[in-house]
């Protein structure tokens, strides 16, 4: 045997000790792996998830199933059939839901919710989420009601009863609940008088771990209480990324960005009339939380464009102001073309805030449709529950309307002024000075005030209009004193 053969016997052997190393990390991953899957199971499943659900909302769940990947990287779970409706006493007393009747179409419902999971986390009976996607969510028609709140409201509270038992949490939580609704009706001035309470983390509606989350293919339902309109967003596609929440620093940490996308109907009653048939698109980075409450956030900033090509039904202000008031139709002038249905030229992009029901204009919006041009000015703003608004605003109606809008003032003005015993001169040159505070640049604009009823607001238009009765009087009397003078001078 020469004196290289033990050496080569040997590197066989360490070659097989190497290769050990990784089976026999697969074999510890495939044993956590069955060993997480027993954990996971143990509580990820329907009657568990439903009574978690149950044991911090006051509704009632229903899951269909539930499936663990733990194969996958992340570790996913899938929940699948999820409806949310009115809590009942099947709820109160935690039955398991084989004895339980079904719940029917719910408030709430999703035809998958997906959950991207740390397999380690899952070992340790913890959720920490990287990635929440929910696909086909259905909102249910809820109404909105004439104090800002609406009916899903409720069930977003604490429950009382848990599994058969008073709720031991339920006036804390109550308490902080009823803190966070108070808060959300204040101005951020005024929220420094109301007392303010720790934030737990049982409060907040979303991980602090998530990554990201995405809602497909999503549909709301709406009905405003006070005026029966339908209001409808189908086609949502939501995605919020970046985003960085610390439950214990939301002051800190408590921002994401959100790219909505949605098409948006607003019908009557009877859906027999459209209000709105447009498609809107959002994105920007957001404040999510209520610092104090952990609550979402009630000063939540939204920029919303509303897509090119976008149909509204004429917007009552202005078809107030296209024939119906007094200081217009005293000077002849008639605005009929802001009566007609709008199509948006271009795409208008507004920035809104929303308050416990109302919607605020944070910046001032321009909104071009059929030739014209509406602004609407900073804090304009629209209840939702009980369809007051106020809003300052000006319309600078197209050059080919204003031609025709200012030819009939012109006529109806001259037609008027026969009465008084001028020359046609004077009289254009009076009818001219009467339009000149609704005229830009040889085009009619009209500053307005709208306030009251959107559907029936009493407007104002914010100019100095005369009377050309008025002006023909004071022009006549300044040609009677003149004429007195002359006649003086001459007696002398």
């Amino acid at each position: 045997m020469s004196q290289n053969e033990p050496a080569t016997a040997s590197s066989p052997r360490r070659f097989r000790w190497f290769l050990w190393i990784p089976i026999a990390l697969i074999i510890l991953f495939v044993a956590l792996t069955i060993t997480a899957g027993k954990v996971a199971n143990s509580y990820i499943n329907p009657d568990s998830i439903t009574a978690m659900i149950e044991s911090e909302n006051n509704c009632r769940a229903e899951i269909a199933s539930t499936r663990l990947s733990l194969f996958s990287f992340p570790a996913k779970i899938e929940i699948l059939g999820v409806k949310i409706g009115a809590r009942d006493e099947f709820a109160d007393a935690g039955a398991k839901l084989a004895d339980r009747p079904a719940l029917g179409v719910g408030a709430i419902n999703a035809d998958s919710i997906t959950l991207e999971a740390n397999l380690l986390d899952l070992l340790l009976k913890r959720i920490s989420i990287e990635h929440l996607s929910v696909d086909n969510l259905y909102v249910a028609e809820f109404l909105i009601e004439r104090e800002g709140g609406h009916s899903l409201d409720p069930l977003f509270d604490p429950p009382a009863t848990v599994n058969g038992s008073p709720n031991p949490e339920f006036k804390e939580k109550k308490k902080r609940r009823e803190l966070a609704k108070e808060r959300r009706r204040l101005s951020k001035a005024e929220r420094g008088d109301i007392e303010q309470t720790p934030f737990t983390i049982s409060e907040l509606p979303l991980p602090a771990t998530m990554n990201a989350l995405n809602i497909t293919n999503a549909q709301v339902n709406a009905k405003i209480r006070k005026t029966k309109t339908r209001i409808t967003f189908s086609d949502i596609q939501i995605k919020v990324s970046d985003i960085d929440v610390a439950p214990g620093d939301l002051a800190g940490h408590n921002r994401a960005v959100v790219t909505v996308t949605a098409h948006l109907d607003i019908e009557d009653r009877d859906q027999t009339v459209k209000y709105a048939d447009v498609d809107i698109r959002s994105e920007g980075e957001i404040i999510p939380f209520d610092p104090v409450t952990g609550y979402l956030n009630p000063d939540v900033i939204h920029q919303i464009t509303v897509l090119k090509g976008g149909k509204l039904d004429a917007i009552p202000s202005l078809v107030k102001l296209a024939g119906k008031i007094e200081k217009l139709n005293e000077i002849g002038l008639k605005l009929d073309a802001l009566a007609e249905s709008i199509t948006l030229e271009e795409d208008s992009t507004v920035t809104l805030g929303y308050r416990d029901g109302t919607l605020e204009i944070v910046e001032p919006a321009q909104i071009n449709f059929n030739g014209h041009l509406l602004t609407v000015h900073q804090n304009a703003w629209l209840n939702t529950g009980s369809n007051r608004h106020e809003a300052s605003a000006e319309v600078l109606l197209s050059k080919r309307a204003s031609d025709q809008a200012l030819g009939n003032a012109r006529e109806f003005l001259i037609e008027k002024a026969k009465q008084f015993s001028f020359d046609q001169d004077t009289v254009l040159t009076y009818s001219m000075k009467l339009l000149e505070p609704v005229t830009r640049n040889g085009q009619v604009w009209v500053p307005f005030t709208s306030k009251g009823d959107f559907n029936d607001p009493k407007v104002r238009p914010d100019v100095d209009l005369k009377d050309l009765a008025e002006e023909m009087a004071l022009e006549a009397l300044g040609d009677l004193l003149e004429q007195t003078q002359k006649d003086a001078g001459k007696s002398e």
